[in-house]
C-alpha cells in the first residue's frame, strides 16, 4: 500500500525556515554593506531587477509547491512514508543521515553549477548570473527562472533518491542560502582573515575571481 505525507502540500518546512532565515540574513548583510563597503557603489537600476528576479523565482517555486506539489519538503517526506531511498533501507543514526546526506547534495551541486557553466546551452541561462555590473547581495537573487526550476526539479529527485531526512534538508539548506548570501555581499574582509577563511570556506573576495571582477 503506498502511503502519502500526513502534511497538507502547502505547509512546507524547508521553505518556511529558509524564509525567515533568508531575510533575516539579507537585512543583516545589506546593514553590513552599508557600514563595512567593499567597493563603492549604488542599488540604482539593477538592484530592482535583481529583486524582481528572486520574487518571480520565488513566486515559482511556490506555484509549484502548491499545485505539484514539488519541493524539498514534499519529496523528503514522500521517501519517508514510503520507505523510498538509500537511507531509508539502511540502520543509521539520524545525524549520520544528515552527515552523509550534506557531502553528497554539496558534491552534486559543485558539479550542477559546473555542468551551467561548461554546457553552452545552460550557459546561456547561467551567464545572467554572471552579467550583474557588480556584486552585492542582490546578485544572489540574480537567477534565470528556468535554472532556478531545473535546480529544485535536481534537488528533490536527488533526496528522493537518497531518503535524506527532513531536518537534514533544512539545516542544508538555510547554509546553503545563507551562503551564497555571503559570497556575493559587497562587505569589506580583513584581508589575512579573509585569508584564513578561504581554506575553509568561499569567501567575498574569492567568489569575485569566479564572477571575473575580482
Amino acid at each position: 500500500m503506498v502511503l502519502t505525507p500526513v502534511l497538507p502540500a502547502w505547509i512546507e518546512p524547508t521553505d518556511v525556515v529558509r524564509l525567515h532565515v533568508f531575510l533575516a540574513f539579507v537585512i543583516l548583510f545589506v546593514l553590513l554593506e552599508r557600514l563595512l563597503p567593499g567597493r563603492p557603489h549604488g542599488w540604482q537600476g539593477r538592484a530592482t531587477g535583481n529583486i524582481g528576479l528572486q520574487l518571480l523565482n520565488a513566486g515559482l517555486v511556490a506555484g509549484l509547491a502548491l499545485t505539484a506539489p514539488i519541493s524539498l519538503s514534499a519529496a523528503t517526506l514522500y521517501a519517508q512514508f514510503n520507505q523510498w531511498g538509500f537511507f531509508n533501507q539502511l540502520e543509521l543514526g539520524l545525524w549520520t543521515r544528515i552527515v552523509i546526506a550534506w557531502i553528497v547534495l554539496d558534491l552534486i551541486a559543485y558539479w550542477w553549477h559546473r555542468l551551467w557553466h561548461l554546457t553552452p546551452l545552460l550557459w546561456r541561462f547561467h551567464r545572467i548570473h554572471h552579467i550583474d555590473d557588480v556584486l552585492d547581495v542582490t546578485t544572489t537573487f540574480r537567477t534565470h527562472p528556468l535554472e532556478t526550476v531545473a535546480t529544485l526539479l535536481m534537488k528533490a529527485g536527488l533526496v528522493m533518491l537518497l531518503g535524506v531526512p527532513l531536518l537534514g534538508i533544512i539545516i542544508y539548506e538555510v547554509i546553503v542560502a545563507t551562503m551564497a548570501l555571503w559570497i556575493h555581499a559587497n562587505i569589506r574582509v580583513f584581508r589575512p582573515l579573509d585569508r584564513v577563511l578561504g581554506w575553509i570556506v568561499v569567501t567575498p573576495l574569492l567568489h569575485r575571481v569566479h564572477h571575473g571582477s575580482g
